[in-house]
């Protein structure tokens, strides 16, 4: 499904995004990259040199932080609740999926935060300390700090900051956010074990009840979502 991100300041605009958005450290990359791409695009020729040239545009934050001391001037409200930022953060990530920059897992379930889930209606908070934090990320040594899992979400932002929506960036100025749940889609995963083959055949059975109106398309879904999140939680 996809979640609502509604932007207020001089004027009011709604965005969508399926799998994250990013604001500050992260984004600044991004940003870098496309202004660079539109205006030299003879530099953009295969997978191999974008690569290097994304590492080099977020390598500058390694010593530009362009983004630290975004405590001060982003602030998060999630179920109502204030949320302090650590002084060190200087990228917010809010994720609708467990994968990051190409499969990074930005969520572990431990004592006190839940698993993440696509079948929940919640988006999961976290912040990266930097562009440093960012490689190590993508390396594998390092995590990013969890902030919450939340159903609604109010950021506050009161100066520019860069952000992206699933890796399409821009600058935005200073604004308040509303991010929430917009709808939700059956979505299947290919898979060749039993228990996969299962979820499949139980789909087409609840296609069928619903089709024939033994139940209703919102009984199917529930039904689904259940069978799902059983799925992913007996997963190895």
């Amino acid at each position: 499904g996809g979640v609502d991100s509604h932007l207020g300041g001089s004027g009011t605009r709604a965005l969508i995004f399926q799998n994250y958005l990013g604001i500050g450290v992260d984004a600044q990359a991004a940003l870098r990259f496309h202004r660079t791409r539109n205006v030299r695009p003879h530099l953009f020729i295969s997978a191999f040199t974008n690569k290097i040239l994304y590492g080099i545009f977020g390598a500058r934050d390694f010593v530009e932080h362009s983004c630290a001391g975004m405590h001060q001037h982003v602030h998060l409200i999630c179920d109502g609740v204030r949320r302090e930022l650590p002084p060190e953060t200087e990228g917010i990530i809010l994720l609708n999926i467990n994968s990051f920059a190409g499969g990074v897992r930005m969520w572990e379930s431990s004592e006190g935060y839940a698993a993440s889930s696509m079948q929940d209606g919640m988006v999961d908070v976290v912040v990266v300390y930097g562009a440093l934090h960012l490689g190590q990320l993508n390396w594998g040594v390092d995590k990013p700090v969890r902030i919450c899992q939340a159903r609604d979400v109010k950021v506050i932002v009161d100066k520019r900051f860069p952000m992206h929506v699933d890796g399409e960036p821009w600058e935005q100025p200073a604004c308040t956010m509303h991010i929430k749940l917009r709808n939700k889609a059956l979505m299947l995963r290919r898979t060749a074990d039993a228990r996969g083959m299962s979820i499949l055949k139980m789909a087409d059975t609840l296609d069928w009840a619903q089709r024939n109106e033994v139940i209703t398309p919102e009984q199917q879904e529930v039904i689904m979502a259940e069978a799902y999140r059983r799925a992913e939680k007996d997963r190895p």
